[in-house]
């Protein structure tokens, strides 16, 4: 919030988390999940299992008022698998998977295709 206080830039388009760890309690989101409420920009987010997605997904739904457009494994996963340090039988590989997440009082959506949050944008069809 302060150095957008100083310094007068354009909101981003989109906002890209790689294994923020929002469901850490180590890390204090608060005040960043605030700012990002009040952009209204989409949010895509990348953890290593589907559990720890599912937590940041509760935590932005409840803490950054944004709702859940998509969850999906990612194709592009970093290629080395890795091995928990706590739990020998846990095997994961970095940004497997990933949601992306709208304000949840969103207008319109990019590409005139508009929806409302939690609504798919529809196909448009082909004039023949």
């Amino acid at each position: 919030d302060a150095f957008r206080a100083e310094h007068s830039t354009t909101p981003p388009a989109l906002v890209l988390g790689y294994n923020m760890g929002l469901s850490c309690p180590d890390y204090n989101w608060t005040p960043t999940l605030r700012v990002l409420a009040r952009l209204g920009c989409p949010i895509v987010v990348t953890t290593n299992t589907f559990m720890e997605l599912s937590m940041e997904q509760e935590i932005l739904e409840s803490k950054a008022r944004m709702a859940c457009e998509g969850v999906s494994e990612n194709p592009f996963p970093c290629p080395c698998p890795a091995q928990s340090g706590t739990v020998a039988n846990d095997v994961y590989r970095r940004n497997q998977w990933f949601g992306i997440f709208f304000a949840a009082q969103r207008t319109s959506h990019v590409d005139n295709g508009d929806t409302s949050a939690g609504e798919k944008p529809k196909k448009k069809r082909r004039k023949t």
